[in-house]
């Protein structure tokens, strides 16, 4: 599963800061709350599109700003980001609330994430202990379980052993040997794998198991 980075057009970036410059906007127009309601979206995107297209046609000779342009713009207000880099979208099966939106961002950036893509590839990895193929994770959507994405599924019918299972076991049984064989097959499969995410991934995994490790020797669970 792809996605697709929707850029703020450049045309609105002069647009807009002429016209905060103009003072036909404010910083006071743009609302601190992160997750706007319909009607305040429709507000907010009314009255930065008409002083936008107000400057940009005194600048142009009445020249409008192109509809591609605009659709754009309007996509990028949307995800409500409100920062001058890139945002990322995503086409998941079930549409992100605007807060969903940006917890998925606070979800994807500090493992050094681009798009849910590399999420639900990375969590179906982990799941399934092998490189998830885009095929496994089509359709996947933000929290989903892995069980219910398209590999997993064939996971369960193929009744092959999965994560959960390998660390219940490993708590009942008092024993990681087998939890840290788990990753260490699965890493050194990242190493052939054709996603750019899987040398993060690698890295990732490593403190996953560092964490389940230091959790278990807590609980005196026997390192072999």
């Amino acid at each position: 599963m792809g996605g697709i980075r929707v850029r703020c057009p450049d045309v609105y970036k002069a647009a807009v800061t002429a016209a905060l410059t103009a003072g036909s906007i404010s910083v006071d127009d743009v609302p601190a709350d992160d997750s706007l309601d319909d009607a305040q979206f429709r507000y907010l995107l009314e009255v930065f599109d008409a002083a936008a297209r107000t400057v940009h046609k005194a600048a142009n000779k009445g020249s409008d700003i192109a509809d591609s342009d605009v659709a754009r713009w309007k996509k990028w207000l949307s995800l409500r980001w409100q920062k001058s880099e890139d945002v990322v979208s995503t086409t998941p099966s079930k549409a992100l609330s605007l807060g969903q939106l940006a917890q998925l961002k606070s979800d994807l950036n500090p493992q050094g994430m681009n798009s849910l893509a590399e999420l639900a590839w990375f969590v179906l990895t982990l799941h399934g202990g092998r490189p998830a193929t885009a095929s496994g994770t089509a359709g996947a959507c933000y929290l989903q379980s892995p069980t219910e994405m398209p590999g997993g599924v064939l996971l369960r019918k193929g009744k092959v052993r999965v994560y959960t299972e390998v660390l219940q076991d490993a708590s009942v049984s008092g024993s990681a040997e087998e939890h840290d064989r788990w990753f260490t097959s699965l890493m050194d499969r990242l190493d052939h794998a054709p996603v750019e995410y899987a040398k993060n991934a690698a890295l990732l995994l490593l403190k996953v198991q560092q964490k389940v490790r230091d959790t278990f020797r807590g609980d005196s669970l026997c390192m072999q």
